[in-house]
């Protein structure tokens, strides 16, 4: 049984329902173009999207330390540093 080969043209790929759609289409002048989809993010996308905006390192605080630590006047907490580091761990606590 001899069976001709299927021709899709620009204006069947987009026709509504056609089963070839007009991204594998093969014509290299076709472009389709779709509106955007409206976007909502998550509140944890949003707090993700603040951190990142804003700058990673608190530089008011850091000039603080500095000047502490070269007055000699810094001290080192060793048990406030332990109760971070294992509510680092224990989100719970």
């Amino acid at each position: 049984m001899n069976v001709p080969p299927i021709t899709t043209t620009r204006a069947a790929a987009l026709e509504p329902g056609n089963a070839r759609s007009a991204a594998t289409a093969t014509s290299p002048a076709l472009a389709v173009t779709r509106a955007p989809d409206p976007l909502a993010l998550s509140p944890t996308a949003q707090a993700a999207r603040d951190l990142a905006a804003a700058p990673p390192v608190d530089t008011a605080k850091v000039a603080a330390l500095k000047s502490q630590t070269a007055a000699g006047s810094y001290t080192v907490d060793p048990a406030r540093i332990a109760d971070a580091m294992i509510a680092l761990d224990l989100p719970g606590k």
